[in-house]
């Protein structure tokens, strides 16, 4: 799902061996304090319930904790304390305002919860002026500073804010005086080239899934409090064997995939969740506010029907109303959406990838993470999950073939059977989840003699399906989703033949086998009219004009369309099939654009198509023109001195793709990939395609 500086280093370093440092827990040690006027208490179980100060002389009256079901195991009762002091945990800047009482909330469990708790509290505009809105924070006593948390109302009649977090400790109000009447830019300066993942995310968007929300949170947290210690930019860390190829890069892999783990049951809740109430306004005031105020990157996410999606907000230009966007699902590119108090959010550079968006949401780390987990996953990646320390993980059953994935004729009761073996202490459990979902996630598997296990999965739900396992000698992971540091890990992929319907998709027959291509010319548009034609399959390599650039996204093949001559060719490749009557069909291909720049006029420059029609019902389910350098497409990369022409080559990187298809099930689609020369004969243009096997 990507997966947010000074750090707890020494005290992890101790604690590291045992279970990961309990990396579920809060930063505040179990408190049973004694009850007085101004306070609230109670006990709450797996059921939930509500703690609230009554009291009518409280200066803190309505403040609120509302714990949901299932946020404690079945066997928990946790007492709940909220307090007060007028004392601010930290200092703040001469232009922040306190607008509450610093809220103390304490219960006698140091783990976090399992799902968010929604608090209320009260807050007072006497020292805002008119217009400007409040913020929650919590002052991070091991890294000295103010993180931000997920807002999700603000009641400006009852001067009430709600906000989410797991666990607990000392929250206040800020905000800035005058904020409203001037909305200036915010720049936490972290940028996608450097300060995000070289990995992309592992899907196109998650639903449910969680690798997203775990990268975007990770990527913040790394940049604001393990940067400037550790001496190194995300974007370049663990560039394992090919460093231009993320294919080969497991550690940092394996990161993102527990940081999965970590919130996967969390963001099933919280991207379909109607408590967003903020509306686009007060979202994007939140965004500039709390960057200003704590000048780190916040998260941000946004949904439609079915799915949903985290990024990270790292800039607001006040002059050109924009958020520029570190979106995982595009490393290294500069994505933006447009946003202004009266008309809201519009105009996401990336909508195209995705189906459409319904709503935008401000959220934060602290909803799904407790920062110390982000700590024990570094220290973790720093170790590169050591064998000498982790357990191993080794699948028997199915057979996996080099990249850990299989494929296999029938979705129903699939069984994985294998050993887990070494570690600092024998693994007594695994825990399992199946694509981030509530119904598979989070099984729990007693391992038999010599660490042998075997478990049935009744039904694959998706085309292509993640297993995610973890062994483990606390029972209690399989709940609460830990990602124990020095736990064995293992991650293997599952697809359904026949779900994926297309033949050849990933060219891994090392040909043209079920496609359709040709080149012509623009002067003779008539399909095959020029010979030999111009495209071919490629194999794994580096692109010779953007050597940043693999010619292969997936396994061992894929296809060039066109090449980078010149002489008026256009060339295009198609393939048609009938949607299967499956569950989720879906179409998963992606696709990288290298064209030069003869800076012509845009009807005559080097221009790609990408289309996916329904030719059934006369529809496009997917459908992408660009012309080099066309400002429709933000993220374009230029390749300086490259070109035998005027001008530079441009190039967008690898594009994921996926189209679902569950509309057009009985339906003929098509896809077909187009790219061509420029219009004038002097400068070339060619595409690469790869696809989900």
């Amino acid at each position: 799902m990507k997966q947010l500086g000074k750090v707890l280093l020494v005290l992890l370093m101790v604690c590291l061996p045992l279970y990961g440092c309990g990396s579920s827990k809060s930063d505040e040690p179990p408190v049973t304090p004694e009850v007085k006027e101004g306070q609230a208490s109670g006990k709450v179980g797996s059921s939930g319930g509500t703690i609230e100060v009554t009291n009518p002389n409280s200066p803190i009256k309505g403040t609120k904790v509302v714990v949901p079901q299932d946020a404690l195991d079945s066997d928990e009762m946790v007492k709940i304390v909220i307090d007060y002091t007028d004392q601010l945990p930290g200092p703040i800047d001469t232009n922040t305002v306190a607008a509450s009482k610093a809220i103390v909330l304490a219960k006698n469990n140091d783990y976090k919860f399992k799902l968010p708790v929604m608090v209320t509290i009260p807050y007072t505009d006497t020292q805002m002026s008119s217009g400007d809105i409040p913020a929650v924070f919590y002052w991070d006593k091991t890294y000295k500073k103010y993180v931000a948390v997920g807002v999700k109302n603000i009641d400006t009649t009852n001067k009430t804010i709600t906000y989410t977090t797991v666990h607990f400790t000392d929250f206040v109000v800020l905000s800035i005086k005058d904020f409203a009447a001037t909305l200036p830019s915010a720049d936490s300066g972290f940028r996608p080239a450097i300060d995000g993942f070289f990995h992309p995310n592992f899907g196109a968007y998650d639903s449910p899934g969680g690798s997203c929300l775990g990268m975007a949170n990770y990527s913040g947290w790394y940049y604001d409090f393990k940067k400037t210690q550790d001496g190194h930019e995300l974007y370049n860390k663990y560039r394992q064997g090919d460093p231009a190829g993320w294919e080969d890069d497991t550690t940092v892999r394996e990161l993102i995939s527990r940081a999965f783990m970590a919130s996967s049951q969390i963001w099933a809740q919280i991207w379909m969740q109607k408590a967003y109430e903020l509306g686009d306004s007060q979202t994007g005031q939140l965004l500039i506010l709390t960057m200003t105020i704590t000048k780190s990157p916040q998260t941000f996410l946004f949904t439609g029907d079915n799915y949903g999606h985290a990024v990270t907000v790292y800039d607001y230009d006040a002059t050109t109303g924009k958020f520029y966007i570190y979106d995982n699902n595009f490393p290294g590119e500069v994505v933006t959406v447009n946003w202004d108090p009266t008309n809201g959010f519009s105009g996401y550079s990336k909508a195209g990838a995705y189906p459409p968006i319904k709503k935008f949401g401000f959220e934060a780390a602290s909803t799904a993470y407790d920062v110390k987990e982000f700590e024990t996953l570094y220290q973790g990646a720093e170790n590169g999950w050591s064998s000498s320390k982790f357990q191993t993980i080794i699948i028997t059953t199915p057979v996996l073939d080099l990249t850990n994935s299989c494929t296999v004729n029938d979705p129903n009761n699939i069984t994985i059977a294998g050993t887990v073996t070494g570690g600092l202490a024998a693994a007594k459990y695994l825990v399992y989840s199946v694509n981030g979902t509530n119904g598979l996630g989070g099984q729990l598997v007693t391992l038999g003699a010599g660490g042998n296990f075997s478990f049935t999965i009744p039904k694959l739900p998706m085309a292509s399906n993640s297993i995610m396992m973890m062994s483990t000698t606390d029972p209690k992971d399989a709940t609460r989703r830990v990602p124990s540091a020095y736990a064995g890990y293992k991650e293997i992929t599952i697809r359904v033949q026949g779900q994926e319907f297309f033949t050849n998709l990933g060219f891994e027959t090392g040909d043209f086998t079920a496609w359709s291509h040709e080149t012509h010319t623009w002067q003779n548009t008539t399909p095959g009219s020029f010979t030999p034609e111009k495209s071919g399959i490629e194999t794994i390599g580096t692109d010779p004009i953007d050597p940043s650039i693999q010619k292969v996204y997936k396994g061992n093949y894929s296809a060039r369309v066109n090449n980078e001559d010149y002489d008026y060719h256009i060339s295009s490749f198609t393939q048609s099939a009938v949607v299967p009557n499956v569950t989720n069909p879906e179409l998963r291909f992606y696709w990288t654009a290298i064209l030069e720049d003869p800076q012509h006029d845009a009807a005559h420059q080097p221009y790609i198509d990408i289309e996916v029609t329904d030719d059934d019902a006369g529809t496009n389910l997917y459908s992408r023109h660009y012309y080099t350098n066309d400002p429709t497409y933000s993220g374009w990369r230029v390749i300086t001195g490259s070109s035998h022409g005027v001008g530079e080559w441009k190039v967008i990187p690898w594009q994921p793709v996926h189209v679902p298809c569950n509309t057009a099930v009985g339906h003929q689609i098509t896809l077909r990939v187009l790219a061509a020369d420029c219009g004038y004969g002097a400068h070339g243009g060619y595409i690469y395609l790869d696809g989900e096997e």
